[in-house]
């Protein structure tokens, strides 16, 4: 929910709301929260390969948390949120 929570706040609120550095922090955040909520769900791979290949839900966890990740670095390299269509539908697809 914390991942979740920053990536949308950061990604959703209009600039004339929230300052840029926090906006930077939540980013730092979401890209922190997301590599850990990433070597979890590989560990749980790793741990039972079998079961974790049965349930198809677990591919789209991984796919949401690289989303978010790579969204966020996109983001807070680039400061361009706004004019790159591409990027605007991975956002959306990682607040999933």
């Amino acid at each position: 929910m914390a991942l979740l929570g920053c990536f949308t706040t950061a990604a959703t609120i209009p600039q004339q709301y929230i300052n840029e550095e926090v906006r930077q922090q939540l980013f730092i955040a979401s890209i922190i929260l997301g590599f850990i909520h990433l070597i979890l769900e590989i560990r749980q791979c790793f741990y039972k390969i079998i079961e974790w290949l049965k349930n198809f839900w677990n591919i789209f966890d991984i796919i949401a948390y690289v989303l978010s990740i790579y969204t966020s670095i996109y983001w807070l390299q680039t400061n361009d949120k706004n004019n790159n269509k591409a990027f605007e539908y991975f956002g959306s697809y990682s607040l999933l």
